[in-house]
């Protein structure tokens, strides 16, 4: 149970610092992707929330739809990455829930994104002009930090698979 708790903070800091990263920069660094890949084989054999075959089966597989998505430019390199590593925590069987609700969070995303490009006067001018903001303010056509999204479903999701696996032996 103690590393299922450092697993899941060790995403939600990971999420923390790549939403910063892709809000302030629109870059998500490479360093957060290697991290949580690398933590997760030793993530996976320590407790059962997390299991080897089936995360590396739902990283593999969302690895290959975000190449997709990266190829028709829908989706930045930094997000497929960061996307793949954190589908790796989830598994097969809360992976489907993981789309969903990075599908619905990034929805929000947009429709905030949608809002701000027909009230740009609603963005305060002191924002970094790097920052997603900023560039919105100058660009109406900025690309989403989709890393937010990513990181929220990452952070709900293997809280909501804690807590049903522990609820559940309880």
């Amino acid at each position: 149970m103690i590393a299922d708790i450092l697993v899941w903070l060790l995403i939600i800091l990971i999420s923390v610092l790549a939403g910063r990263d892709d809000w302030r920069r629109m870059q998500i660094p490479n360093e957060h992707s290697l991290v949580l890949l690398l933590i997760f084989p030793l993530a996976a054999y320590s407790e059962a929330c997390v299991t080897l075959i089936p995360g590396l089966i739902a990283g593999g597989l969302t690895l290959f739809v975000g190449l997709l998505l990266y190829i028709a430019r829908v989706m930045g390199g930094g997000d497929v990455k960061f996307m793949s590593a954190m589908a790796l925590y989830m598994g097969l069987e809360v992976g489907l829930r993981y789309v969903l609700t990075m599908l619905l969070a990034g929805g929000i995303l947009a429709l905030l994104a949608l809002y701000l490009r027909r009230h740009p006067e609603r963005i305060p001018a002191i924002m970094p002009p790097e920052s997603w903001l900023g560039r919105l303010r100058q660009d109406r056509g900025a690309p989403l930090p989709y890393g937010l999204a990513i990181g929220f479903a990452a952070i709900v999701t293997y809280g909501y698979a804690l807590s049903k696996y522990y609820f559940f032996y309880l």
